[in-house]
Parts: C-alpha cells; structure tokens; sequence
C-alpha cells in the first residue's frame, strides 16, 4: 500500500512539473505572455509545412512567427475588431465549397479526424482578422488601366494558361479501406476510359463526384501557369502541352487526375480578357505589401522580452 501510495505521489510531482515546464512563459510581448505549449503547437505545425516544401524552420523562426500572431492579435485588439463566430463558419463553408464538400459539419468532421480542426481554424481566423485590419490601417490606391497595360506589356510569358478538366472521387482519409477501394475502383475505371480515347466530358458527367465541375463535363477553366506548377507540376516539367492527362493522384479529399484541353500563351491573350484579372493581383500585392510593411513597424515598436 505504502508503495502505491508512493507511486501515485511521483506521478502527480511528475504531472505537477510537466504542466509547469509546457506552460512556463518563454517570452512577453507587450505585457502579453507566450507560453512553451504554445511555442511547441507553433513549432510542429511549422515543421510539418516545411518538411512537406522541402524546408528548415529553425526555433528561432517559430518564436519570431509567434511574436507576429500576438502583436497581430493585439493590433486587432486595438481597433476593437473580433472575428464572430458566425463570420469564422461562413469562411470555413467557403472553403469546405472550394473542396467539393457542401457542409460545414461535414469539413469539420474531416478536419478533426485528421486531428488539424482547430490549427485550421485558427489560421482562417487569422486570416480574417487581417482583412479587418487591411480596411481599418491601409489606405490601399486602386491599379489603373495604365498600370495593367504596362504588368501585361511585360509579363506576357507570366500569363500563359492551361484549360483544365477534371474527374475527382471522393474519398477523405477517414473513409474505410472498403469504401475507399470502391472509390479507387471508380477512378481507375474513369482513367482507363480515358486514356482510351473517351469522351473525357461524359465520363466526368458520370463519374465525378465535384458537384461545382460535374455538370460541365469536369472543366475547372483556364488556370495560370502559377497554379498549374502548384496544381500539376508534372504538367509543367512535361512541356505545357495540350492534351495532357496527369497520372491519378490522391490527396486527403480523394482521388482525381486531370486534363489539359488547351494552352495559350501569354503573347495570344487580348489585353481587354485579362485586363481585370491583372488590376486584382495587383492590387493584392500593393495590399499585402503595404500590410507586411505595416506589420513589420509594429513588430520593431513591439517590446519583446525573451525567457530564459
């Protein structure tokens, strides 16, 4: 008995110690305090994006991202703005949308079985709170036409594209090894008939489960280069060449391979079919450019005291 009771004391002093070590304070900013579990959710989720880039995050970098979400935070703070609850629902169904899913319930529930729900959570979350901040701290100067005919001038190799059609079975990784085969079968089918010669827009018709591309015969319509080294890299480093068929790829939503119908290049484009296209992205890049600037002064006026 003596020995059990001994037992169970070192391993509540254990406990004691362990909770004491995962939420020591590691740094204060701005009378806000950064804690060790903080830092090591922090670290692994940026390890695991680096790994997959093919990068190094060094420990230093994980901290210096930290310091940047909490002085964000506090920014938004300062201006009064809060990202409702509601609002954060609406953007996770948007992107759950963007990837064939209908519900929110049902994004989440995939989420969660991958054990990334609140990681991803947090990141949309962040995400609005910056365009918050963007309307509250930026006074952001529209691009003219003169600035998009200058960007097209230039950047016509920039603005070559790909028509992409796609077949895509749904199958997220906590679907059973059953269910999952069946999908495997479905698309191994739908790549056959294909890579045979079939009317690629009626087998999608009858085989894709994308609700948003289905009805048109899978057509995802034309992508810019930048996506397609993204999206299919194979296709870049196979010479951008239309008729184009990917092998079958799979991710954590399910299975796909795609179709490049068409390319033109850039030097083919009318400047009036991507004149709106060009006058967004650049007004993207002078947002995000003015808001890293922004964000930077508020990190060099930060006080920043480092634990030891």
């Amino acid at each position: 008995m003596k020995k059990l009771k001994c037992s169970l004391l070192i391993l509540a002093v254990a406990g004691i110690l362990s909770a004491d070590v995962i939420d020591r304070v590691i740094a204060v900013v701005n009378d806000d305090a950064v804690t060790m579990y903080e830092y090591n959710q922090k670290r692994d989720t940026l390890k695991k994006q680096a790994a997959a880039a093919g990068q190094v995050i060094s420990d230093e970098m994980v901290l210096n991202e930290l310091v940047r979400d909490l002085v964000l935070k506090q920014q938004a703070k300062k201006y009064n703005i809060v990202v409702a609850d509601s609002e954060l629902k609406a953007a996770m169904l948007e992107v759950a949308k963007q990837n064939g899913i209908q519900t929110a319930e049902e994004f989440e529930k995939r989420l969660r079985a991958e054990n990334v729900y609140d990681i991803y959570a947090e990141g949309i979350k962040k995400q609005l709170l910056m365009q918050h901040l963007f309307s509250m701290v930026l006074t952001v100067k529209e691009p003219s036409d003169e600035d998009a005919e200058e960007y097209f001038k230039t950047n016509k190799t920039s603005l070559d594209e790909a028509h992409v059609f796609w077949i895509f079975q749904n199958a997220p990784m906590q679907m059973s090894f059953s269910e999952k085969g069946k999908k495997r079968k479905l698309i191994d089918e739908a790549y056959r008939r294909v890579s045979a010669g079939g009317d690629f827009a009626a087998i999608a018709k009858e085989l894709s489960d994308d609700p948003n591309t289905r009805d048109k015969g899978g057509d995802m319509g034309w992508l810019p280069m930048q996506r397609m080294a993204e999206f299919a890299p194979d296709f870049i480093a196979r010479g951008k060449k239309a008729g184009f068929i990917s092998d079958i790829k799979e991710d954590r939503s399910g299975f796909w391979f795609i179709k490049v119908t068409e390319v033109r290049k850039g030097a083919d484009v009318a400047f009036r079919d991507v004149k709106t296209r060009i006058k967004n992205e650049l007004y993207l890049k002078r947002r995000n450019d003015e808001f890293t600037t922004w964000l930077d002064r508020q990190m060099q006026r930060a006080v920043v005291k480092k634990m030891r």
